[in-house]
This record gives structure tokens, sequence and C-alpha cells, in this order.
């Protein structure tokens, strides 16, 4: 039985997706457990290149299952956008793709929440990807979250959605915004639901079984340890928790069956946003390093 973990060492953008597609051709089990859609990674193999911010590396190998973990937040847009990429490639995640009901979603809300907490910063934002993980990970620690089970129940799902817009609907009237109706946020979200309802399965199982099968699970990490909202630049940090405890709420591993830690590291350190980063260099050798290096990201 072998558990890896593959986490970024720095502000992200290592090339941790690289490292993770390399081993995942060995591995039964693939597994993102922290961040969202503010992550990616470009991975080239023979069927094409993939910009990927959602699925999991491993998807290439037909012998891997790839699990979107609890601990993940889901644009569907993205995920269903994804998907279709992969399939395009000829490559049908169908049965080997599980996303865990227990995930909470990215609401149409949430970036316009983000938007208007760095407007009222000003010169102090943070500097996000602007696709609304901080408003979502807020939402789920104050009990305000909804998830992907929650939109089985129409007339549940209704009700939540319901309760959130009175109160987003009345920031974004401060802020000269337009509010948002329910019925057709409802009816954007079951419309996307219903195309990855066949992928969306409790996972906590099938990880349970592999642990005790010695089955080979790859955990691929989001962002860099740099970046976490707890040992990270915080407030210019993730949502999430980046470094590898998180893995225990994130996906339902303990510690003591982690066998493996791998840190990646890149020769010079980037970062994306604001923040402090004391060695930045803003000359003509920070503009080689940028366009040799390609460091301009996947998001």
């Amino acid at each position: 039985m072998s558990v890896t973990m593959v986490i970024g060492a720095q502000w992200g953008d290592e090339a941790k997706g690289k490292v993770v597609d390399l081993l995942s051709q060995d591995a039964d089990i693939t597994a993102r457990f922290n961040g969202g859609d503010n992550a990616g990674h470009t991975v080239i193999n023979s069927y094409g290149t993939f910009k990927l911010r959602l699925t999991p590396n491993g998807f290439s190998n037909p012998k891997t299952t790839c699990i979107i973990g609890p601990g993940v937040v889901v644009n569907l847009a993205t995920l269903i956008c994804e998907i279709q990429m992969i399939k395009d490639a000829g490559i049908d995640l169908t049965d080997r793709l599980w996303v865990s009901p227990r995930c909470h979603v990215v609401m149409p809300y949430h970036p316009m929440v983000e938007a208007i907490y760095e407007l009222a910063k000003g010169s102090a934002s943070t500097g996000t990807t602007g696709r609304g993980m901080g408003p979502v990970y807020a939402d789920k620690v104050s009990y305000n979250g909804i998830r992907l089970v929650d939109m089985q129940d129409r007339t549940n799902f209704h009700e939540k959605i319901q309760v959130q817009l009175q109160v987003k609907n009345a920031l974004f009237k401060a802020f000269s915004l337009e509010p948002l109706e329910v019925q057709s946020v409802m009816e954007e979200k079951l419309e996307q639901y219903a195309q990855v309802q066949g992928m969306v399965h409790e996972s906590f199982g099938l990880v349970q079984k592999a642990l005790k099968d010695n089955a080979n699970i790859l955990l691929e990490g989001a962002q860099g340890t740099l970046l976490d909202n707890t040992w990270g630049t915080y407030p210019y940090c993730t949502a999430s928790t980046v470094v590898s405890g998180g893995v225990t709420p994130g996906l339902g591993i303990p510690p003591r069956w982690i066998q493996r830690v791998i840190g990646v590291t890149k020769a010079y350190t980037t970062r994306v946003g604001r923040g402090p980063m004391p060695t930045e260099l803003k000359d003509a050798a920070g503009q080689v390093l940028q366009f040799e290096g390609k460091e301009f990201g996947t998001v």
C-alpha cells in the first residue's frame, strides 16, 4: 500500500500537476482534497494538452479512479467544461470520476461578494482570482453553504437559495448591483447539476476500502504552503487548508496512512496576486524568468 501526497512548497505554480501526472501512471486512485477552480495545472500527454482546474490528474490512465473529495469546492460550469474537454480527447470519465456529494458549490453570488470586498479594500485588496473562493468557504463555516447533496431535493434547494439571497441581495443593493432572482439561480444550477449527477458518489467508502486493500493512492494538493490560510502570508493567501494535514477533513484519510509527502519547489519563486514577496525581480532578469519559464499560470 502506498499513500503519496504532492503539495506545493512555495506560493503555488511549482509544477505539482506535472509531478502528479507522472506518478499517476501507477495510481489506483488520484484525489483532490482542497481548493477549487482557483487552482490550475496544465498537463501535456499523448492525448493532447489539458488545462485543468478541478479534475484530478490520472484521468488519462484507464485503471485510475479520480476523486474530487469533500474538501473541494466545486464550480459546476468549470467541471462540466473539463469533463467535455477530456471526452473530446477520447477519454470517458463516466465511471472513473467520483465527486463527493459533500462538496460545497460555488454559487453565482460568491464571485460578486468577493468583488465587493476587493473593491472596498481598495489598495489593500487581496488580489484574488475572482472565482469566489473566500465567500464560498466563508458560507461553509458559517452554516450557509450549499452542497451538491442539497441540490437533490428541489424544495430544500429552493429554500436554501431563498435564505442566502435575502442576505446577499441586500449587500448587492448597498453597492448598486442588480439583485439575483431565486428561480433563475436555481434553474441554472439544477441544469448544471443534471449534467454531472451520475458522477456524484459518496467517496468515503471507496477511499477506506482502497486503504484496506493496499491500493496505490495519490493525493493532489492545490496551491502552495505559503498560501495556507493559517500558516501562509495571511491575509494574502487562499481560503482552504493547503498543508498536508488538510487531507483528513478534505478526503477522510487519517494522518497515519500517509507514507510519503512530496513538496514541490522550483529554482525560483513566483506568486499570483498581491502580498509580500521580498525577492521579487522587477527588472530585465525577472522578465526573462517570466517568459522563458512560461510563468503565466493556468488560472
